[in-house]
């Protein structure tokens, strides 16, 4: 299985994020599904059975930590991807998803989180949605 990530929305979103967020789905992947699959990489082998995820990052806001410690709603971060799973045998498109994750609390909580952690998040939501694709089981939130 192999999973890429597309930064769709061009130089609003710093060009750390799509790895960031392809290393943390994939970690996530290794770590807690390992027994669903038995690989996950960055690029496709080429591979007839393999299942190639598509992440299409289709909104980035950075977001402001001073923003959001002021006022709840204030500063909010987001990112929003389009996940698309291909057959690679099949060179078909098999299913797609969204996914979106906002950070918008205030005060001191709201300001202990940044994109950087709203990548992870995503990564594990990713990660989560792949494994739901597959199994036909729905996963954690």
């Amino acid at each position: 299985m192999a999973i890429t990530v597309l930064n769709d929305v061009g130089r609003i979103c710093p060009d750390n994020v799509a790895p960031a967020l392809q290393a943390a789905a994939i970690q996530q992947i290794r770590i807690k599904y390992a027994d669903v699959f038995a690989e996950a990489r960055p690029a496709p082998t080429g591979a007839g059975d393999e299942l190639l995820v598509e992440v299409h990052i289709t909104k980035y806001k950075k977001g402001s930590r001073l923003a959001r410690a002021m006022l709840i709603g204030l500063g909010s971060s987001k990112i929003s991807t389009n996940l698309v799973f291909l057959d690679s045998a099949m060179k078909r498109q098999l299913a797609t998803g969204r996914l979106g994750l906002t950070w918008a609390l205030g005060g001191i909580i709201g300001a202990s989180k940044g994109i950087e952690e709203l990548v992870d998040d995503a990564g594990r939501k990713i990660a989560n949605a792949i494994v739901s694709q597959r199994t036909g089981k729905p996963g954690p939130k």
